[in-house]
């Protein structure tokens, strides 16, 4: 039976099987009543949830899929690992009054439990169940993406249509960088697959400003399967990766830039695109790209290896040869303003309003001082009144991006506040003090989501800073490793795993990197052991590697100059010390399939 087909039945479903009942309670109301609690989830939501029992019941781990694109074969199917946003009517729920007293989300949320996770407490599922009641309403983005990993799996095994456009509709109202970025490559690899050029379209529609999207590979193979060409702006997005390296007028003279390469497009082809339908995709070599966000789709899917455009000989050749036409005309233009001395012109007035709320994390709080967020305000007058940060003189042209001031010849830089996104002129000196803000914006993130992920409360961390005098990566080590020893002691390994993992990433950040590579190469041991959690049994269908830290092993071998045998001596050392012991042979076996992954 098909998840429509039930609505053909009985407007309402009693499951007598389990003390959670859910409910088809009145269809039309879009009501389901789960434990007796119910649920107004309309009708688009609903029919893109997966469960895994009940009379709903739809996950079928074995579905699978295939698509050519260009000739090459793509197909898509479940891992070893449950779908983590598939429901399961037998878990229990508990109603809270305040959401904000709900412990956070972690990594790699799951509806129920599974080799990375415990899954959602009883509170967070009500939280879960709750929000999709209306989708649009603000929350943890662990949420969100718990709703979007099932649609992952719509798109490419299920009603793809639907998922495409609730992604679109959850990008309006969830804005955040990973989430966009997952969104955006899924979006353009399922318009691809399913040959759909109007889903491209619409996608592409939704892009409000192109410096917003990541002008990738994916990007292009899209573009390239739905004949579409590139436009100037997309062109100079990938100036880099074609290798041309002077990116002097692409960053000073950005508008110029663009004018001078659409002209040179329609003397070339006629039109303001280049065409892509004259490269030809085969002869590209191939790069394994990160697409999907959902772990429980093969690896292998999730990374898929795609034809790279912009290692293709001819496309490169042919896009710096454009590049530098345009560069050249933009020199000749400039030359001949500067001297007859009309360098005003090019300059265009731009509306400079506050684009964003500065962040909280520049908030005074139990572990970090407060950062003033008006610091920058007088150099917001000095970009729109073209003023020079050095010597407050009038300046005769505002830089894009880099300039000197043709009074007192020091260097002017503008660029983006760190805290409202509003152009701004700097000197030299301020433009340093805003790189550094925008390294402790980054950390403090980091921090707090290492602390949220780990359900560790911020009073008491600060107490174990204080410990550490005011040491933060040292305490961070010390309270993550106590949760380990939690973790172990009751039997979640998985979860200890996870905290070897980020203890590690720990370690990496204080360019420790031994002691980083040997937690590495422990969550490798755990992960092929088969770890779960409530069980200190391990399930050996459930053993897979995760390529992510495979990658940060061979990066830090490669810093630290090791050879697979050096690498395999450390593995032993490191698993001779491991809580859980193996054989001799299991022990040769998983090394085995980490040098093996190494090698990939």
């Amino acid at each position: 039976m098909g998840f429509l087909d039930l609505f053909k039945k009985e407007k309402n479903l009693t499951l007598s099987n389990s003390k959670e009942i859910i409910e088809l309670d009145n269809f039309n109301k879009d009501d389901i009543v789960i434990n007796n609690k119910k649920f107004h989830i309309p009708y688009d939501v609903l029919k893109l949830l997966w469960f895994v029992d009940g009379p709903l019941k739809n996950y079928n781990p074995a579905q699978g899929k295939t698509f050519e694109v260009e000739g090459i074969i793509i197909s898509f199917s479940s891992s070893k690992t449950v779908e983590p946003s598939a429901i399961s009517i037998k878990l229990p729920i508990r109603e809270v009054k305040n959401k904000n007293n709900v412990e956070k989300l972690g990594y790699y949320p799951s509806y129920g439990p599974n080799f990375l996770s415990m899954g959602l407490t009883p509170s967070q599922r009500w939280v879960y169940l709750d929000w999709l009641q209306n989708i649009e309403q603000e929350i943890d983005i662990g949420y969100v993406f718990l709703f979007y990993y099932g649609l992952e799996r719509h798109l490419f095994l299920g009603d793809a249509d639907s998922a495409f456009e609730m992604i679109l509709r959850l990008r309006k109202f969830h804005k955040n960088k990973s989430f966009t970025y997952y969104t955006t490559n899924a979006l353009i690899a399922a318009s691809i697959f399913h040959k759909r050029e109007d889903w491209f379209l619409k996608f592409f529609n939704t892009i409000t400003d192109i410096e917003d999207v990541e002008v990738n590979d994916m990007y292009l193979l899209a573009k390239y399967v739905l004949k579409k060409g590139l436009t100037a702006k997309e062109i100079m997005k990938i100036s880099k990766m074609v290798g041309f390296n002077n990116q002097r007028y692409i960053k000073d003279e950005k508008d110029l830039f663009e004018q001078e390469l659409r002209k040179i497009l329609i003397d070339t082809y006629s039109c303001e695109e280049m065409p892509l339908d004259r490269f030809k995709i085969t002869d590209s070599p191939r790069e394994q790209k990160v697409i999907l966000a959902n772990y429980s789709l093969d690896d292998n899917q999730r990374m898929p290896e795609i034809p790279s455009l912009t290692q293709n000989k001819i496309f490169a050749e042919t896009v710096k040869m454009l590049l530098e036409a345009a560069h050249e005309n933009v020199k000749t233009i400039l030359k001949y303003l500067r001297k007859n001395k009309e360098t005003n012109f090019i300059v265009q007035k731009k509306d400079n309003k506050p684009q964003k709320k500065p962040d909280d994390v520049y908030k005074k709080s139990p572990i970090f001082n407060e950062i003033d967020v008006n610091m920058f305000d007088e150099n917001v007058r000095y970009y729109d009144e073209g003023i020079c940060p050095n010597c407050k003189s009038k300046v005769d042209k505002r830089p894009a991006k880099k300039g000197k001031c043709n009074i007192c010849k020091n260097n002017i830089i503008v660029t983006d506040s760190e805290f409202t996104g509003q152009k701004l002129m700097l000197t030299e000196d301020e433009y340093n003090r805003m790189i550094n803000i925008r390294k402790e914006r980054a950390y403090r993130k980091w921090v707090y989501k290492m602390l949220k992920c780990h359900d560790i409360e911020l009073k008491n961390f600060a107490k174990v800073v204080e410990s550490e005098l005011n040491d933060i990566n040292k305490a961070l080590i010390k309270i993550i490793t106590q949760k380990a020893e939690e973790h172990y002691k009751n039997c979640h390994l998985g979860l200890y795993r996870n905290c070897l993992l980020d203890i590690g990433e720990i370690y990496e950040r204080d360019e420790k990197l031994e002691q980083a590579l040997d937690m590495y190469l422990l969550v490798c041991y755990y992960d092929l052991l088969g770890c779960t959690n409530g069980s200190k049994k391990f399930e050996n269908e459930s053993a897979i590697l995760a390529p992510a830290v495979i990658m940060w092993i061979k990066k830090i071998a490669k810093k630290l100059n090791m050879n697979n045998n050096e690498l395999k001596i450390r593995f032993e050392i490191v698993v001779d010390k491991a809580k859980d012991k193996s054989s001799k042979k299991k022990i040769d076996d998983i090394w085995e399939n980490i040098k093996s992954a190494i090698k990939e």
